[in-house]
């Protein structure tokens, strides 16, 4: 049975699927935070890990290096990357 167990994995690694679930599960844990933080204060405050994100797009030069990088993220369909991206930088 463990080898069974141990293929199955070995197999969803190698096929990207448990990177998938694993990004989208941090996804969703952000957002929850998010959320709460929302509920708790009446604003979104999610960059309390990381207060230099919130400035990203505080000016138009950097809101626009920030979707160039979303932009390059969707065309390279790094969609992992892309949904903690997004919310992080707010876009």
């Amino acid at each position: 049975m463990d080898e069974l167990k141990n293929l199955v994995i070995q197999t969803l690694e190698t096929n990207g699927v448990l990177g998938q679930l694993r990004a989208q599960l941090r996804s969703c844990v952000f957002k929850v935070i998010d959320n709460q933080d929302q509920v708790e204060k009446g604003v979104s405050n999610f960059h309390w890990e990381n207060p230099q994100a919130r400035k990203a797009t505080g000016s138009i030069e950097g809101l626009l290096c920030a979707e160039l990088v979303r932009d390059f993220m969707e065309f390279y369909k790094l969609d992992y990357s892309l949904s903690i991206y997004m919310p992080e930088v707010n876009l």
